[in-house]
């Protein structure tokens, strides 16, 4: 994708500069006409291709590092983690599933303030995220903040109703 925009950028860069009309010494323009600009229909097909073949890897290196980070949970392997989740999130950094996996795995190594770490990172791109909501509700009772866990709880449940570990949670405080 970035070597899209930077071809498109090229492009423009090359369109705007043959479109100037500076005189050099001699008196002559320095514009180029139509006929030195026009690109054959091979070239085109060509850059054609070439920006299909970019995608298809972009997409091919964005699956494989999903896979590496799936199956890096599963393997409580934190080194593959890390590595497929910078692949991850330095391609979207607002990539709400690796952020919550990343905040599961903290929060399950013994790391809670990592895992609030995240989980506040997603809500802060989605407040209304339920299990983010009700995660950090968990957290709060467990750090003795039981009023700001039942924010989190309520909050969870506005996300989602049928929350159940959110309904559960809550229904809990209150017995």
């Amino acid at each position: 994708m970035r070597i899209l925009i930077k071809i498109s950028i090229l492009c423009f860069m090359l369109a705007a500069c043959s479109s100037t009309t500076e005189r050099s010494g001699s008196g002559k323009s320095n514009t180029l006409t139509a006929q030195e600009v026009k690109l054959s229909a091979t070239d085109i097909k060509k850059q054609e291709k070439i920006n299909e073949d970019i995608e298809k890897s972009l997409k091919t290196d964005t699956n494989a590092a999903e896979e590496r980070f799936k199956s890096a949970i599963k393997s409580n392997n934190e080194d593959s983690l890390l590595k497929a989740a910078a692949d991850l999130l330095g391609k979207n950094p607002d990539n709400i599933e690796v952020l919550s996996g990343l905040a599961d795995y903290y929060y399950r190594k013994g790391f809670p303030d990592a895992a609030r770490i995240f989980y506040t990172r997603i809500l802060d791109k989605k407040p209304d995220h339920p299990d983010s909501n009700n995660n950090l509700g968990v957290l709060s009772f467990k750090e003795g903040k039981d009023a700001e866990g039942v924010v989190y709880f309520k909050k969870a449940l506005q996300g989602s109703r049928r929350h159940v570990a959110a309904n559960y949670n809550l229904g809990s405080y209150y017995l």
